[in-house]
């Protein structure tokens, strides 16, 4: 991709941008068919011409009096054979541009570089062309107000989410080429209050130039975590860093061809939080027994300081593959598990499924191999951007009872109120109410066991080594929800142990007319561990910042023109020790055109459930012996519910899929059980 000049009759429907004190901008966006324009210098190109005012001329009008048109002209320049690409050029401040593509269409482009970036963040620039092609539209919508996402295109897992230097930055999973899934990218977002977001530039781009070049192939910077670190790149408190270490993968694969697939964990770091080095290899797929799918890797400083001794102090890198079933025999005696097959490996009455809707017994598991979250240790002072300060140090947990998942995905581990905890998403997996691809958590003490090197080490050897191993106490589902993925937690400079999740449309439910961005983050959440289950309450500062008025109840309970699709509500009900404490209830949370989302008690259970949705048939019930405060958060498209202060959790989408985006959303509804609840407190949600 290079700079050249481009005479100024060939632009047509060109575009005006306004610089301010911004000085660069940048590109993506899609090569229009791989057309071949004719000649060299009409290749696909961005032409960029400054404007320069003249009082006896209409505002924007080109003027000559200041050097050549050709002098204030730059021209980015694209292989008409590539499928996607990324331009970026300097600017000038407080100038006018004349912005014009030509065989390329846009479809993210931002102004960047500016004094206090992490205040202002990035200004976004529509080029939206005559030609009728999508673009970057004129503004964003989105239906939801309080929850972190992008403006535009698709959003998955979040990423090294940390404090550094007074703020909390999250990156994520990003395309910036469409609002499906894609070449992968790192967005970036930073805040002060977990609260409210303020949009970077994409950190990090897919690195390899075949995704680029070549629609045949997909992957590119996959998921992975980061700690903030001091100027030798020890870890430190967020707020006395120097810089950000990060570990990812870096994914490639030929579509249709799994045996093309490759993944290595990298790293990168960054000493302003917002541009990235050159990532490096760190850790690559050479332990044996370790799938083509070896990704997401995430850093902890807290799971091994009480630990075995041999591992007592070091930090950890958890990953996420499957392995060998014959590579876990006392995870396979612990959990009791007697036979490789569905009947002892189904979980709750699971089943395996590549695909959301696919039904139980329409595609077949492999018993022979188990997902698996394995470990990499790193002494104390050890360089963790080396690798050679990486050891292999075996499975930390093999999960046979789920074992007809094909693999967990984006695992993390850490030390939470006495206990170790682990925690995984299982791809390929839906448990018996329908859920697909779940998260999980696994609470226990981390052990050593004595394992072959061969099971341990790229080499055949007879010596026997120890490796780490979580003993498993307790176990549960993070989310009962139907749109909860990829767990990442962090520790704050106060000691909070705090957990974000990205919103995942495993079904279709949101609509391209209502949000220009597809995907988008819970809530965070703080953690804690209590009575054998992982407590999950969003961070106080939801409180603090969202939470406004409060709506008075009508006497018929009808709150929908009040509330609007945004509220809070916290319903505190009957004691359950009292006899008639248990009478069904059914709540309206949201409606839109034929569509609704309800909470609803039936026969002393407690589960939402849709109407007019491709979720009608989950069964999204809450887990609990008794409840007795439940609160929902209702942003829009997004629904978070908590059960008694946070001992369970449930998220879900909700959006009318068939309809116009302009079809109107209304809220909290009574339709019958206004008996079960000794308070109900609604409020407006400060958007």
């Amino acid at each position: 991709m290079t700079q050249t000049s481009l005479s100024a009759s060939q632009q047509q429907d060109p575009s005006l941008v306004s610089s301010g004190d911004y000085s660069q901008i940048d590109f993506y966006g899609i090569v229009d068919g791989h057309t071949d324009l004719g000649n060299a210098a009409s290749q696909p190109s961005i032409t960029l011409t400054e404007l320069i005012e003249h009082p006896t001329l209409p505002a924007g009008q080109p003027h000559e009096q200041e050097g050549s048109q050709l002098d204030r002209q730059i021209v980015l320049t694209v292989s008409q054979h590539d499928a996607y690409f990324h331009l970026q050029t300097r600017i000038k401040n407080n100038t006018t541009y004349q912005i014009l593509a030509q065989g390329l269409t846009v479809t993210y482009s931002y102004l960047s570089e500016c004094p206090d970036i992490l205040d202002r963040g990035i200004a976004l620039v529509n080029l939206s062309s005559g030609s009728g092609k999508e673009g970057i539209p004129e503004k964003y919508q989105s239906q939801t107000t309080t929850h972190a996402e992008p403006p535009y295109r698709w959003m998955n897992d979040p990423n090294g989410f940390c404090r550094f230097q007074g703020r909390y930055h999250l990156f994520y999973q990003f395309n910036p080429f469409g609002w499906t899934w894609g070449p992968m990218h790192w967005g970036h977002m930073v805040s002060k209050d977990l609260v409210h977001w303020t949009h970077l530039p994409i950190a990090l781009g897919p690195q390899q130039e075949e995704i680029y070049a070549d629609s045949s192939y997909a992957g590119g910077a996959f998921s992975g975590s980061a700690i903030p670190v001091d100027g030798q790149g020890h870890p430190c408190r967020g707020d006395d860093a120097q810089a950000i270490c990060f570990f990812l993968t870096h994914h490639l694969e030929r579509l249709g061809d799994a045996t093309h697939q490759v993944e290595y964990q990298a790293t990168c770091t960054s000493t302003d939080g917002i541009h990235l080095s050159q990532p490096t290899v760190i850790i690559n797929r050479d332990a044996p027994g370790l799938a083509v799918d070896f990704r997401d890797p995430k850093i902890d400083l807290t799971a091994l300081q009480s630990g075995p001794e041999a591992f007592r102090g070091q930090a950890v890198i958890v990953a996420a593959t499957n392995l060998p079933a014959d590579y876990g025999e006392k995870f396979r005696q612990d959990q009791g598990v007697d036979q490789l097959d569905d009947e002892h490996m189904s979980g709750d009455q699971g089943w395996f499924a590549t695909k959301a809707a696919l039904e139980r017994g329409r595609e077949k598991a492999a018993y022979s191999t188990i997902p698996a979250i394995v470990a990499y240790t790193a002494r104390p002072n050890d360089d963790l951007s080396s690798a050679e300060s990486w050891h292999y140090a075996g499975p930390l947990l093999m999960d046979y009872q789920h074992g007809v998942s094909k693999t967990f995905e984006c695992p993390d581990v850490f030390d939470l109120d006495g206990q170790q905890i682990v925690v995984g998403a299982l791809m390929h997996y839906r448990d018996r109410g329908g859920r697909f691809q779940p998260v999980r958590w696994y609470a226990g003490k981390i052990t050593t066991q004595a394992r072959s090197a061969a099971q341990t080490r790229s080499t055949a050897s007879t010596d026997v080594v120890q490796s780490l191993h979580l003993q498993v106490g307790s176990s549960g589902w993070c989310d009962s929800g139907d749109s909860y993925y990829a767990f990442q937690s962090f520790v704050d400079d106060s000691g909070r142990r705090i957990a974000i999740g990205w919103v995942a449309d495993w079904y279709g439910i949101r609509n391209p007319e209502t949000s220009t961005a597809n995907g988008l983050m819970t809530y965070p959440r703080q953690l804690h561990y209590s009575h054998g289950r992982l407590i999950s309450h969003p961070v106080e500062e939801v409180y603090q910042e969202l939470l406004g008025q409060v709506l008075p109840l009508s006497s018929n309970g009808d709150m929908a023109e009040e509330t609007g699709k945004s509220y809070y509500a916290d319903l505190h009900l009957q004691p359950s020790d009292k006899s008639d404490a248990n009478p069904d209830f059914d709540l309206v949370l949201a409606s839109k055109g034929e569509c609704s989302l309800h909470l609803l008690r039936q026969g002393g259970e407690i589960r939402l459930a849709t109407q007019g949705l491709p979720t009608d048939r989950l069964k999204l019930a809450l887990d609990l012996p008794a409840v007795e405060r439940l609160e929902v958060f209702m942003d829009g498209t997004v629904c978070e519910l908590f059960a008694n202060s946070g001992e369970e959790a449930a998220t879900v989408l909700f959006d009318n899929p068939h309809g116009s985006g302009t079809l109107a959303q209304t809220g909290f509804k009574i339709v019958s059980g206004r008996e079960a609840f000794v308070s109900l407190e609604l409020r407006a949600m400060n958007l």
